[in-house]
Protein backbone atom coordinates (compact mmCIF):
# COMPACT_ATOMS: atom_id res chain seq x y z
CA UNK A 1 0.00 0.00 0.00
CA UNK A 2 1.31 2.77 -0.86
CA UNK A 3 2.00 5.46 1.97
CA UNK A 4 1.79 9.20 0.59
CA UNK A 5 -0.66 11.61 2.47
CA UNK A 6 -3.35 11.28 0.24
CA UNK A 7 -3.56 7.17 0.37
CA UNK A 8 -3.15 7.28 3.81
CA UNK A 9 -6.15 9.21 4.68
CA UNK A 10 -8.16 7.51 1.64
CA UNK A 11 -7.85 3.90 2.69
CA UNK A 12 -8.43 5.22 6.99
CA UNK A 13 -11.92 7.21 5.48
CA UNK A 14 -12.99 4.13 3.73
CA UNK A 15 -12.47 1.74 6.37
CA UNK A 16 -14.57 3.98 8.86
CA UNK A 17 -17.04 4.33 6.20
CA UNK A 18 -17.33 0.40 5.45
CA UNK A 19 -17.81 -0.02 9.30
CA UNK A 20 -20.36 2.73 9.24
CA UNK A 21 -22.54 1.50 6.25
CA UNK A 22 -22.30 -2.37 7.70
CA UNK A 23 -24.87 -0.30 10.46
CA UNK A 24 -27.31 0.74 7.19
CA UNK A 25 -30.56 -0.17 7.18
CA UNK A 26 -31.25 -3.41 5.61
CA UNK A 27 -33.31 -1.83 2.88
CA UNK A 28 -30.45 0.74 2.35
CA UNK A 29 -28.10 -1.79 1.26
CA UNK A 30 -28.90 -2.48 -2.28
CA UNK A 31 -29.66 1.40 -3.13
CA UNK A 32 -27.57 4.11 -0.50
CA UNK A 33 -25.03 1.71 0.43
CA UNK A 34 -23.77 0.04 -2.90
CA UNK A 35 -23.86 3.74 -4.12
CA UNK A 36 -21.23 4.79 -0.94
CA UNK A 37 -19.06 1.72 -1.56
CA UNK A 38 -18.87 1.62 -5.17
CA UNK A 39 -17.75 5.22 -5.25
CA UNK A 40 -15.43 4.59 -2.32
CA UNK A 41 -13.90 1.47 -4.50
CA UNK A 42 -13.94 3.61 -8.12
CA UNK A 43 -11.98 6.56 -6.02
CA UNK A 44 -9.44 4.40 -4.57
CA UNK A 45 -9.13 3.04 -7.99
CA UNK A 46 -8.53 6.21 -9.59
CA UNK A 47 -5.71 7.05 -7.22
CA UNK A 48 -3.85 4.15 -7.85
CA UNK A 49 -3.87 4.47 -11.76
CA UNK A 50 -2.82 8.59 -11.31
CA UNK A 51 0.00 6.93 -9.73
CA UNK A 52 1.06 4.62 -12.08
CA UNK A 53 0.49 7.04 -15.09
CA UNK A 54 1.79 10.64 -15.67
CA UNK A 55 1.17 13.94 -17.86
CA UNK A 56 -2.66 13.73 -19.03
CA UNK A 57 -3.12 9.83 -18.37
CA UNK A 58 -2.52 10.96 -14.77
CA UNK A 59 -4.34 13.77 -14.74
CA UNK A 60 -7.50 12.08 -16.60
CA UNK A 61 -7.60 9.78 -13.87
CA UNK A 62 -7.29 12.41 -11.28
CA UNK A 63 -10.51 13.92 -12.64
CA UNK A 64 -12.38 11.27 -12.67
CA UNK A 65 -11.22 10.64 -8.88
CA UNK A 66 -12.85 14.36 -8.36
CA UNK A 67 -15.98 12.94 -9.84
CA UNK A 68 -16.02 10.21 -7.68
CA UNK A 69 -15.38 12.34 -4.09
CA UNK A 70 -17.94 15.14 -5.37
CA UNK A 71 -20.63 11.41 -5.65
CA UNK A 72 -19.21 10.55 -2.33
CA UNK A 73 -20.10 14.18 -0.89
CA UNK A 74 -24.01 13.14 -1.91
CA UNK A 75 -23.95 9.89 -0.71
CA UNK A 76 -23.14 10.96 2.39
CA UNK A 77 -25.16 14.15 2.51
CA UNK A 78 -28.43 11.45 1.55
CA UNK A 79 -26.88 9.03 4.66
CA UNK A 80 -27.38 11.91 7.04
CA UNK A 81 -30.28 13.04 5.45
CA UNK A 82 -31.91 9.85 5.86
CA UNK A 83 -30.11 9.41 9.55
CA UNK A 84 -28.21 6.80 8.89
CA UNK A 85 -25.44 8.84 9.64
CA UNK A 86 -25.87 10.97 13.04
CA UNK A 87 -24.22 14.63 13.09
CA UNK A 88 -20.90 13.60 14.62
CA UNK A 89 -20.21 10.96 12.33
CA UNK A 90 -21.33 13.36 9.27
CA UNK A 91 -19.16 16.07 10.19
CA UNK A 92 -16.47 13.50 10.69
CA UNK A 93 -16.94 12.46 7.33
CA UNK A 94 -17.41 15.98 5.88
CA UNK A 95 -14.00 17.05 6.96
CA UNK A 96 -12.03 13.77 5.77
CA UNK A 97 -13.50 13.99 2.41
CA UNK A 98 -12.97 17.72 2.15
CA UNK A 99 -9.15 16.67 3.30
CA UNK A 100 -8.71 14.46 0.85
CA UNK A 101 -10.46 16.72 -1.72
CA UNK A 102 -7.60 19.08 -0.88
CA UNK A 103 -4.96 16.75 -0.92
CA UNK A 104 -6.41 15.51 -4.66
CA UNK A 105 -6.35 19.37 -5.82
CA UNK A 106 -3.05 19.59 -5.09
CA UNK A 107 -2.19 16.55 -6.90
CA UNK A 108 -4.24 17.94 -10.34
CA UNK A 109 -1.98 20.73 -10.23
CA UNK A 110 1.33 19.55 -10.28
CA UNK A 111 0.14 17.37 -12.75
CA UNK A 112 -0.78 19.40 -15.44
Amino acid sequence: MLKTPIFVKTYDFMLWALKKTQRFPRNARNNLTAWLENSLGRFLSHLVAANQYNGELRYKELEKADIELTLIRHWLRAAKDLAYLDLQAYAYASEAVNEIGKLLGAWKKISI
